[in-house]
């Protein structure tokens, strides 16, 4: 199992890994062809996304591993699509009917942009289904290959229409269009693996209710817990400005590097070989302690990197506008050492026996967050006063992630060996 893990993970790094570098060659020309205050617009769009998206699918997506049978999974497939279009329509509807009272909610025009919304849900919703479904079916170099092509495509779109217009339709376009073009390679896998062929109304109905609690208790939770990590860019926009709200997004790009280069990758393996060593009875905690010393061997060196020389590199990568940014990546560095760590374990809670545990988390997670966003604007802090205090507590909260995550681990391994 271990060369297995190892593997699988390579695959998927060396994907993520392509990926990553295309958005650190193109991040220098992005950053000079769109400004900050651009930026700082289509971080509020990309969290509104970020977080409807975890809603909209009911997150039958990551139902779509766990079934021992191909046919249950491929019906689990069609019911996360049917559930993504319907909810994706609902949306629409209502932000037909309450455009204008959504957009006094913001400091900015966002008319021209909101009917996007809806479609980049979809966008993110679709291509979640296939991967989570391709995962299942181990076609890791197709998941390597479609993170290539989604990167690729986004740069392609983003710079294309950025030469000819600097404002954030670009970018948002881009974001949209290269999650459904990533996709096409992972659907076309899903198809030949008579995923309409097992099409069954009545056996999609049934699986709907057998894995009702991914709806009820892991879609909700996790739009708490997608919220608690996009509050800031929905924040900054009132709290300092589209200028403070894209060095913001910029930063947070830089520093999510190692999460989506490897820990992401280390993530859906990890998911997937726990869920397999479940099934077949063979489950030991070594494979969640062999994943850790992994994620602490990635995240210590990139965290003391960035904490010394962010300041000092984002000028010189970025342009002079993004010196801001520099800064904010110092304290944001510090988060993302139990983060990276955290992140792809949280998978576990993920598993059918723990999700109201892991619904719990979520919720007291975001609930802590929200009051020191809260007292962050009643107060009047400084910009930099609060995003110490934000990291203080983020850290604090990831770790006992970390301790609930190990202990639900080590329940799994005392029931196999009662």
């Amino acid at each position: 199992m271990k060369n297995n893990f190892n593997n699988n993970v390579i695959k998927l790094i060396f994907g993520t890994g392509v990926s990553q570098i295309i958005f650190i060659l193109s991040s220098p020309l992005l950053s000079r062809i769109y400004s900050p205050e651009s930026f700082g617009v289509f971080a509020t769009f990309f969290a509104i996304i970020s977080i409807l998206s975890a809603f909209t699918s009911g997150r039958y997506e990551l139902a779509t591993v766990l079934p021992s049978k191909n046919y249950n999974s491929n019906n689990l497939v069609l019911l996360t699509i049917f559930v993504s279009l319907f909810s994706t329509f609902l949306l629409s509807l209502l932000i037909f009917i309450f455009n204008d009272s959504i957009e006094d909610i913001f400091n900015f025009d966002i008319s021209t942009w909101i009917f996007l919304i809806p479609l980049g849900i979809l966008a993110v919703n679709i291509f979640n289904i296939f991967t989570y479904h391709n995962i299942r079916l181990k076609k890791y170099e197709d998941l390597s290959t479609s993170k290539i092509i989604k990167s690729a495509s986004l740069v392609l779109i983003q710079v294309s229409i950025g030469i000819f217009d600097k404002s954030v339709f670009g970018l948002l376009v881009g974001h949209i269009f290269s999650h459904f073009i990533g996709s096409i390679k992972l659907f076309f896998n899903s198809l030949k693996n008579n995923l309409l062929e097992d099409m069954s109304l009545k056996k999609i109905k049934d699986l709907s209710y057998k894995y009702s609690n991914f709806p009820k208790y892991d879609a909700p939770s996790s739009i708490l817990d997608i919220a608690s990590i996009q509050l800031p860019f929905l924040l900054m926009i009132k709290i300092g400005g589209e200028i403070v709200s894209g060095n913001f997004f910029l930063a947070s790009r830089v520093i999510s590097i190692p999460s989506a280069l490897i820990g992401q990758s280390m993530g859906q393996v990890y998911f997937q070989e726990l869920n397999e060593a479940k099934n077949m009875k063979g489950f030991s905690s070594n494979l969640l302690k062999n994943t850790i010393k992994k994620l602490i061997i990635i995240a210590a060196p990139f965290t003391v990197f960035i904490y010394f020389l962010s300041p000092y590199l984002f000028p010189v990568i970025f342009g002079d506008k993004w010196i801001l940014g520099g800064e904010i990546a110092q304290y944001l560095a510090i988060l993302s050492l139990i983060q990276l760590i955290t992140v792809p374990l949280s998978s576990t809670l993920s598993l059918n026996r723990f999700i109201r545990r892991g619904a719990f988390l979520k919720v007291f997670k975001f609930l802590i967050l929200v009051s020191i966003y809260i007292y962050g604007i009643f107060s009047r802090l400084d910009f930099f006063q609060f995003l110490l205090y934000l990291t203080i507590v983020q850290f604090s909260l990831y770790v006992f992630y970390l301790i609930i995550i190990i202990k639900s681990v080590y329940d799994i391994e005392k029931g196999f060996n009662k």
